[in-house]
């Protein structure tokens, strides 16, 4: 049995590594998150639902804008929580919760994040 040389077999794994990494979502700094969106806002899911596209399934939270930063967002949003590429979906909204979104405009009052999991925050809140 031949024996590769340890360098031969880094050398192979490290062709590996696009295809391991190719959907990979990298955080973008705040800077381009705030100028990519055409809203960034603090809301609260009230609930979410899905919605046939073609072959899929998409999901959205419906969220209550509790303070806009940027732009002219209505009171209520739809967010799209559960696209066709997993990698880009955040991980977000549980019915009740705040979040901080950046968000772009898909269609009339839907959005979705600019940045994958790294566009939409879950705001710590205190029980009362």
């Amino acid at each position: 049995m031949k024996v590769l040389p340890a360098s031969a077999i880094v050398a192979w794994l490290s062709t590996l590594a696009p295809v391991v990494l190719g959907n990979a979502v990298r955080e973008y700094p705040l800077e381009k998150k705030v100028h990519g969106a055409d809203v960034v806002v603090i809301g609260r899911a009230v609930s979410t639902r899905s919605e046939p596209s073609g072959g899929l399934k998409l999901e959205y939270a419906r969220v209550h804008v509790d303070r806009a930063l940027k732009g002219t967002p209505p009171n209520e949003i739809d967010v799209l929580t559960k696209g066709s590429i997993a990698e880009l979906s955040p991980d977000c909204c549980t019915t009740g919760g705040v979040y901080l979104f950046f968000l772009k405009t898909i269609k009339d009052d839907k959005y979705e994040s600019v940045n994958g999991k790294f566009g939409i925050y879950l705001i710590p809140t205190q029980a009362k």
